[in-house]
């Protein structure tokens, strides 16, 4: 769903710059960067359109930070994404183990269009679609027919493509991943789709 953090975006960004003085067309890298940003747009319009004809919705956030296991929100895909859905007329409710301070100070004004909740359950009842943007393990790990219990709508979009869809799945909910097929409540495989283990 693209990438974030303090130094791929910025050496890409450097490349081009530096590859345009040198009077070569940065084709290719050029191409990374804008495919970096579409992404980060394509995602959030994917909630968007799941979310149309929904009478006041409601997205829940999971993750803010650029990767798991860090603060750090340098470039992270969570804030283009959350800053669309707001603008789009969404409730957005977020939780991050470690990023939520950093988000508050970055949003400034901003910080009061967003709800930042205390636990995945907090952050995911009453939602219309939860997007996976960090793929911390607590995430991962989630039974997903208690997250289908607390959510009001049924819409699992892993920007990370970390979960079993089969497990999402079998739960009853809607799981669309990256650059694969949706799959429908009641299909998917059981084993991984990512590269963490969903237990």
């Amino acid at each position: 769903m693209g990438y974030g953090g303090s130094c791929f975006p910025k050496d890409v960004q450097a490349l081009v710059h530096q590859m345009k003085a040198l009077g070569i067309d940065p084709l290719l890298l050029a191409g990374v960067e804008a495919a970096n940003i579409r992404q980060k747009k394509a995602f959030a319009q994917r909630v968007l359109h799941a979310l149309k004809g929904v009478t006041d919705p409601v997205v829940a956030v999971w993750g803010l930070a650029f990767k798991s296991d860090t603060d750090d929100i340098r470039e992270a895909p969570a804030l283009d994404i959350i800053n669309t859905l707001v603008e789009a007329g969404v409730t957005v409710k977020t939780f991050d183990p470690q990023a939520m301070d950093n988000v508050r100070k970055y949003l400034g004004t901003k910080a009061a269009k967003v709800q930042f909740c205390q636990s995945v359950d907090e952050t995911t009842k009453g939602a219309d679609a939860v997007a996976l943007i960090t793929e911390w393990n607590e995430f991962i790990t989630q039974d997903w027919h208690q997250v289908a219990a607390l959510m009001r709508g049924k819409h699992v979009f892993d920007g990370r493509n970390c979960l079993a869809s089969g497990k999402v799945a079998a739960a009853g909910l809607h799981y669309h991943a990256v650059g694969r097929p949706d799959v429908r409540p009641g299909q998917g495989k059981q084993g991984t789709m990512g590269v963490v283990s969903a237990g």
